[in-house]
This record gives structure tokens, sequence and C-alpha cells, in this order.
């Protein structure tokens, strides 16, 4: 506490001297930056998570606006209730075996398999489907679409389960003001 080694101690030293003792150790310092960092990690991590979610909502919000998402999910409740894969339901659709379905081949298809849609909505659903453009969906194009659905789906749910199981209110900002929203039972 004497730094000058004088043998009295002024207001100055000692005021030194505690905030010297009050000073978190070189462990405890390392300890709280590791904390931090991880919490960064983890902050970035949800963050990736709920931008994901968000791009997802979004698309399936815009195949719904477009009206491909009707197409979308029948096909894919016909899958599950026959247990089909993509591959298999794509070479009963493929009529010419080229490797791509044109909207009639897949309204041919679907028509076989006993879904009856109509012929605008099957073309709304090549025209989302078709990232290159040429009026034809491969199997590729149709899987992705068709996992797309089912992560949606299963998000969805997930989301459900938790605010339901969890009774808390989840906090919600509108109009830059903090509010408490309570699920109902019925979500």
């Amino acid at each position: 506490i004497d730094p000058k080694g004088e043998g009295e101690v002024g207001a100055d030293d000692l005021v030194a001297a505690v905030e010297k003792m009050m000073q978190p150790s070189g462990a405890s310092r390392a300890n709280l930056k590791r904390a931090r960092e991880r919490e960064a990690s983890r902050l970035a991590s949800a963050e990736a998570k709920r931008s994901k979610a968000r791009e997802l909502v979004e698309k399936m919000d815009d195949m719904e606006a477009s009206g491909a998402l009707l197409c979308l999910r029948a096909i894919e409740a016909f899958m599950r209730k026959a247990c089909l894969r993509i591959v298999d339901l794509f070479a009963k659709m493929d009529a010419s075996g080229d490797g791509t379905v044109t909207a009639e081949e897949l309204r041919k298809g679907l028509k076989k398999c006993g879904l009856k849609m109509k012929r605008k909505d099957v073309v709304l659903f090549v025209r989302y489907v078709d990232l290159d453009g040429g009026g034809e969906v491969s199997m590729q194009e149709l899987e992705g679409a068709v996992r797309e659905l089912r992560r949606f789906n299963w998000e969805k749910q997930a989301f459900s389960k938790l605010l339901n199981s969890s009774g808390a209110p989840l906090p919600l900002r509108c109009a830059g003001e903090l509010q408490l929203w309570r699920p109902s039972k019925n979500i």
C-alpha cells in the first residue's frame, strides 16, 4: 500500500491500493471474455436461425401468393400417403423420360395418381418451381420445393409446440413498444 516505502499511507495511496484490489484477476477476466464470446456466438447463431426461418416463411408466402402452394401441398400429401420418394413420383410423371416434366406431363401424371388438379394450378406450380426458367421442372427442382414445404411445416409445428408448452408470454415489439403476447390454445 505504501508505494514510496516511507511508512506513511496517504489518501491517494489508499484509494489506488483499494482500486487495485478491486480489479478482477487475470483468470477472472479470461473467464469473462470467454463467456462474452460464447454469448456472442449463441446470439449470432440464433439470429442466423431466425433469418433462415424468415426466408422460409417469405418463400411460402410467395408460393401461396403465386398459387403454386396448392399443387405442392397436394403432391406432398400424396407422397406421404403413398409412401413415395421423389424419385418414384418423378418417374411416374416423366412420360418422355427426358429428366424434366412439363406442366401437361405433371398434370397427367398427377391425374394417373388420382390427384385431379386444375391446369391453371399446375401451370402456376411449374412457373414457380422452375428455377432455370425453361418451362419444365427437373427432379431436383421438385425435390427442393417439397423439402422447403416439409421444412416449413416442421418449423411451424415446432414453434407451435414451443409456444403452447412453455405458457410463457412472447415479447413482441409493436410500434416501437414492447408488448407481451400469450399464445391461445388453438394455435
